[in-house]
């Protein structure tokens, strides 16, 4: 035997030494001997195999470092007067260690039924040949009752294909596999992991060395964390949903089946929505026998019962509130599989917080609903009726709603007479939606008006309008204020950061006029320029917002079909009115956002016998009142 323990250090690939307790280190290898000549190392792994030959126990030991495997070696007469130390192996390598130590003799039988794990050996085809008694311990199975393939496949029970074919798979391989798999055993179903080892003998394999270890705690842990975060991944996946633009309906289905991709259950729910009551499951269309939404009286918390579905085994059930408001008739019920287990505490968690989102998503959705309703009667209301009209000079409007009422803007146009005869008319955008926007928008469409009527130039009404918008906290708003002379088509306007207005006239020919300066409410000292130009007969100034592009993903290619589609309508002789225009621009998109487009429209006419009160450009305000 000392000289099979002598060959196996001198032979391997690792820093390795044998101690005996009549001579200490006796043996070790050339990459193991700078720890065991030094004085101090030597003495430190000599003490620690003497304790390992007295306990009979293996062990870790650190030398310089490094870590050893102490492995005591058991002789026939029980006794450990040897320990062999390897570097850089750890417990799972001991029975391998061992099997190439004792090959082929019946000492590795007797040494391997000290281990804590159970150890399985198999044939180099895979055929397994010898279990550990610790197998038969952990197992129930009996040594003299039959063979290890029998105890094998009755322990494996109904994962006894998953374990043949992982076991084959791993095989063919031909190198160490792992993998693990619940067993039957004298204390339950519990985890296993199936480490296999190859030990070969001159580059050929000469027999398979398998650990069998408990890891049910591990698993199990693991298995949590996994859970764990599928179910966060789950809530948060309805929160988003929760957030986006879709009716009740679509919100509850795809809220439930994020919910059952976390809990494998059929996930129901029924709740009132816009006067109907709506039932919503997961998967769709599942049948619900009569009593699954009954509940005796009102309730506040989940209600667990385990009840037969249309026949079936007794399921566990739970059902939970949808309290947004309205009556407890609006639940969420999660049926079990028939025969399945109670829900645990973790489940009715996770139910409450599904249950609670869904809620809030409805309930958040009625408000926006109601509060859009609001806002859209506010923006139609203080957009003005009728335009004002003069010769030669007409005006067109085209308004395309947002998508969905909960994104209602803040956009305006507005156009009226001045006191001199000229025209005035303005469009703009409120940054956000809601009624918020709608209530902005109306009150700086109407200071807008009162400035241009006061007789303030159109740069004096955005300047104005700034220190309202930056006094009110209204956030930012694009605008465009012009005012035109029909006797002369002189124009003049100013912008605040708006889309620049475009000139259209009977040839195609698209002209951008001059960009303007700083939003509103960007600067508290903002200051704006007017700009003049005289228009020509037969042409269009066309105002738009920003909806009316921004539909698409690349705004630069919808302005350029904007572009081209306005060319072709003034060739055509501007036949095409705004609302035309606006559903051509937008095609078969949807809007994203509202959407306005102001046109002033100038035509051949005999301006003669028409004369304005005003022909000159428009005096400060600070000149009107001096």
């Amino acid at each position: 035997m000392f000289s099979r323990y002598v060959s196996y250090v001198d032979t391997a690939p690792v820093p390795a030494f044998l101690w005996s307790r009549a001579r200490g280190i006796t043996r070790a290898n050339p990459a193991a001997r700078e720890w065991t000549d030094d004085l101090v190392q030597g003495e430190v792994l000599s003490a620690a195999a003497e304790d390992t030959a007295s306990t009979g126990k293996a062990q870790i030991q650190i030398a310089a470092g490094a870590p050893f495997l102490l492995l005591p070696l058991i002789d026939p007469r029980n006794r450990t007067d040897f320990v062999v130390g390897i570097a850089n192996a750890d417990f799972g390598d001991v029975p391998l260690l061992l099997h190439e130590l004792h090959e082929n003799l019946r000492y590795f039988s007797e040494t391997i039924h000290l281990l804590p794990q159970a150890v399985l050996t198999a044939r180099p085809e895979g055929t397994f040949d010898y279990a550990s008694k610790r197998w038969y311990q952990v197992t129930g199975a009996s040594p003299d009752a039959a063979d290890v393939v029998d105890s094998l496949h009755d322990a494996a029970g109904k994962y006894a294909s998953f374990f043949e074919q992982s076991w084959a798979n791993g095989v063919a391989g031909g190198e160490l596999f792992a993998f693990e798999m619940p067993l039957q055993t004298t204390r339950g179903s519990r985890w296993f992991e199936f480490r296999a080892v190859p030990s070969y003998e001159k580059k050929r394999l000469h027999k398979w060395i398998v650990t069998v270890d408990d890891v049910h705690e591990r698993v199990e842990s693991r298995n949590a964390l996994v859970q764990a975060r599928t179910r966060l991944a789950a809530l948060a996946e309805i929160g988003t949903i929760a957030v986006e633009h879709m009716s009740d309906t679509q919100q509850v289905e795809r809220s439930l089946a994020a919910a059952a991709a976390a809990v494998d259950s059929l996930w129901c729910a029924t709740f009132m929505s816009e006067g109907t009551r709506t039932v919503v499951t997961h998967p769709p269309n599942a049948a619900l026998p009569p009593f699954a939404f009954d509940i005796s009286d009102r309730f506040s918390g989940i209600v667990a019962s385990r009840e037969r579905w249309f026949g079936q085994d007794p399921r566990p059930i739970l059902r939970a509130p949808l309290d947004f408001g309205e009556s407890s008739e609006n639940l969420l019920v999660v049926a079990g599989a028939p025969g399945a287990s109670p829900f645990d505490e973790f489940d009715i968690d996770f139910v409450r917080d599904v249950a609670w989102r869904v809620a809030s998503a409805l309930r958040n959705a009625r408000i926006h609903r109601r509060e859009s309703r609001i806002a859209r009667v506010l923006q139609t209301a203080m957009l003005p009726v009728a335009l004002p009209r003069a010769p030669g000079i007409s005006f067109d409007v085209s308004y395309t709603p947002a998508e969905t009422e909960n994104l209602i803007g803040g956009d305006w146009y507005d156009a009226f007479d001045l006191r001199d005869g000229r025209l005035a008319f303005s469009i703009g955008d409120v940054a956000g939606h809601g009624l918020d926007a709608a209530v902005i928008m109306g009150h700086v469409r109407e200071i807008v008006r009162a400035l241009a009527l006061r007789g303030a130039t159109p740069s004096e009404v955005l300047e104005e309008t700034n220190g309202v918008v930056l006094a009110g906290g209204y956030g930012l708003i694009t605008a465009i204020v012009c005012f035109l002379d029909p006797s002369t088509l002189m124009l003049e306007y100013a912008s605040a950061g708006h889309a620049p207005p475009l000139r259209v006239d009977a040839t195609g020919h698209v002209e951008t006029l001059e960009l303007g300066d700083v939003i509103l409410g960007a600067a508290s000292r903002a200051r704006f320029r007017t700009h003049t130009l005289r228009l020509r007969s037969e042409c269009a100034l066309v105002l738009y917002t920003d909806g009316l592009v921004e539909f698409a993903r690349d705004a630069a290619l919808a302005e350029a079909r904007m572009h081209e589609l306005l060319s072709a309508w003034g060739r055509d002789g501007f036949k095409a009115n705004a609302t035309e225009i606006a559903g051509k621009v937008l095609d078969t998109a949807v809007a994203k956002d509202d959407a306005a487009m102001l046109i002033a429209r100038v035509q051949r006419s005999a301006f003669s016998g028409y004369v304005s009160e005003r022909r000159t450009p428009a005096r400060s305000a600070a000149d009107s009142r001096s």
